[in-house]
């Protein structure tokens, strides 16, 4: 199963509203039920507070449409439901002699990058100062969805992406990358 980031936008505060007395009325176990199958479980919500029309939830399922045919009436409530954007960031140290090379390895990996992930926002930077030196690689985009999925194995795959994998050697301090995704809740 794949993991999703889901908004779940309520069609009116009415709905919101009747959302919230249907659930307060089911048995926890009904609940459960409700959410999970071997296709598509809800691992967590998040509900918002007051007139906040969105809540957010983590799925794990084999697809998008698994998500909304788990949900089935539920999805009455609701918006179309949208899949999150992430903001994913790669953070790597490079040796101070060798950040001219680390920067055109860099470049090479974001024309790689923008040709398997065309609607996706790409970025490379470096620090300036301090220490220790570093390269940031920046994705801004949807990055739970089945076409997410595909376009990272396509990318994995692509003979340039394994070239420029193997020069980073050297050049890249090992043991030094640190990953974050971060959920967009805006637009």
């Amino acid at each position: 199963m794949k993991n999703y980031m889901v908004t779940h936008t309520f069609k009116s505060k009415e709905m919101k509203s009747k959302f919230s007395e249907t659930v307060a009325s089911m048995k926890m176990e009904d609940i459960i039920k409700s959410m999970t199958s071997d296709k598509a479980a809800c691992q967590m919500t998040w509900n918002t507070p007051g007139d906040t029309m969105q809540m957010f939830c983590w799925w794990k399922a084999n697809s998008e449409a698994d998500i909304n045919n788990q949900l089935g009436q539920m999805n009455d409530f609701f918006e179309p439901h949208k899949f999150m954007k992430a903001i994913y960031t790669r953070t790597i140290g490079v040796y101070d002699d060798k950040l001219g090379e680390a920067m055109e390895i860099s470049k090479g990996l974001a024309e790689v990058r923008k040709k398997h992930y065309p609607d996706h926002q790409v970025y490379f930077s470096f620090q300036i100062g301090g220490n220790p030196r570093t390269v940031r690689e920046t994705l801004v985009g949807e990055q739970f969805t089945d076409k997410a999925f595909e376009n990272d194995q396509n990318m994995s795959a692509d003979p340039k992406f394994i070239d420029l994998q193997k020069k980073m050697k050297g050049v890249f301090k090992e043991g030094t990358i640190q990953d974050e995704m971060r959920m967009v809740f805006n637009d």
